[in-house]
């Protein structure tokens, strides 16, 4: 078994990311290369052209690594993970970090302008489907990822999640780049009341596809695997307060990451050397 993990943006992906880190160590591999065209990358860029050719890696996880039926062929046994979020809370800490990473000047209704741009319109629809598909998007979650968590129910997620990976992964966590109120509280503030509902008409893919997994995906896997009971998740909750990520695994995965993933992908992203 392989996990393939979908990173969409802003969407609890950082903190997931280190989890797998966490289990897996240098049998983790990052793929974070940049996509070529229509935000979503060409599988010839993808570094492994089977899982014989993965060998030891447990999981993977990139920004552009989605499901595909050419994927699904390479990799027959690959589990397929994603998180979805709240599209409006969503934009917004994308915003929050471009300006804390880039342009601190970046007033937030210059960088939403009219709301039609793909990083802006249902962008986690397309990151699925890769096109503005929301059945599509649905279907493949439902049928091709092994597990879609929630971002705003990510305790409750990873509860379910261990349930269905046989209590064999550790999904406890310390949190990532998790925004905090202050950071979403532009959704709230009058100013912005009529840009949040631009927002939202845009939107309206990833608004069914956000209820979809809360409403349907996660009820299902409920009843297959078993309901989390407040108990159950109260405790998982306290653990949390005071774990943390095994700093030994997380550096030997960056070496490996560093000194061998990297070059790797330098390579197959230039393609093969030609002889002089």
């Amino acid at each position: 078994m392989q996990i393939f993990f979908t990173h969409i943006p802003k969407a609890a992906g950082t903190t997931f990311r280190n989890i797998l880190i966490n289990n897996y160590g240098h049998h983790h591999c990052d793929w974070y290369t940049e996509a070529k065209s229509k935000n979503i990358a060409s599988p010839m860029l993808f570094p492994f052209s089977s899982a014989k050719e993965m060998g030891a890696l447990c999981s993977i996880s990139g920004h552009w690594l989605r499901y595909t039926d050419e994927m699904k062929v390479a990799f027959p046994d690959a589990k397929f993970i994603t998180f979805i979020r709240d599209p409006v809370d969503r934009l917004i800490s994308l915003y929050k970090h471009i300006v804390r990473t880039w342009d601190p000047d970046l007033k937030f209704e210059d960088w939403i302008g009219d709301g039609s741009r793909p990083e802006i319109s249902d962008f986690q629809t397309r990151f699925i489907a890769g096109s503005c598909d929301v059945d599509l998007a649905m279907e493949i979650l439902d049928k091709q990822y092994f597990f879609v968590g929630k971002s705003e129910l990510f305790d409750e997620s990873m509860c379910i999640l261990n349930k269905m990976m046989g209590n064999n992964v550790e999904t406890h966590y310390k949190s990532m780049r998790v925004s905090n109120q202050k950071n979403i509280s532009i959704k709230n503030q009058p100013q912005y009341k009529s840009i949040i509902d631009n927002i939202y008409e845009n939107n309206k893919s990833d608004l069914i596809l956000n209820d979809f997994v809360k409403n349907n995906l996660l009820i299902k896997y409920k009843n297959e695997y078993g309901d989390i009971s407040s108990e159950e998740l109260s405790l998982f909750k306290k653990d949390n307060l005071n774990f943390s990520f095994n700093n030994v695994k997380k550096n030997i995965f960056l070496l490996k990451k560093n000194f061998y993933y990297r070059p790797l992908m330098i390579l197959k992203k230039s393609g093969p050397v030609k002889a002089s």
